[in-house]
């Protein structure tokens, strides 16, 4: 997946609104009575983006089916990556697993990998906000 391509762009922008949504405050995290009405509208602005990040996964998924198709090869001997990998695991039949796993998978990897750097990035910049002394050495020593 090439996120720089247009075509790749709706997978981006749905993957930063999950992120966005995630870290907003939730009245309902506060007020469980509150959970069933959904007041500030963030289950369903995710339940959306789960929605159309699952239909890129898809195109995925079945883009990558189809090249095999188009090659002859169903178990691709040479595995590019985590797809590919995923992919022989389902046609092998080894293990029960089936694209809705890889689906999931893959959605698991992609916020977890975007989470992890956005969160890191905030706790950084609020220490530097909090410790002046340390941005003011940074700068020296650049």
């Amino acid at each position: 997946m090439d996120l720089v391509d247009p075509n790749e762009r709706e997978f981006k922008d749905t993957v930063w609104g999950i992120m966005e949504e995630a870290g907003k405050p939730n009245l309902s995290d506060h007020f469980p009575l509150l959970k069933m009405l959904d007041l500030q509208g963030i289950r369903r602005r995710n339940t959306l983006y789960s929605g159309k990040m699952f239909e890129v996964l898809d195109r995925l998924i079945d883009q990558r089916l189809k090249q095999r198709q188009e090659h002859g090869c169903s178990i691709s001997t040479e595995s590019k990556d985590t797809l590919d990998t995923l992919l022989n695991i389902i046609q092998e039949k080894s293990v029960e697993f089936d694209t809705k796993h890889i689906k999931h998978l893959l959605a698991d990897l992609f916020i977890a990998g975007n989470d992890t750097t956005s969160i890191t990035m905030e706790w950084a910049m609020a220490e530097l906000l909090h410790n002046p002394k340390v941005v003011f050495g940074w700068e020296e020593r650049i």
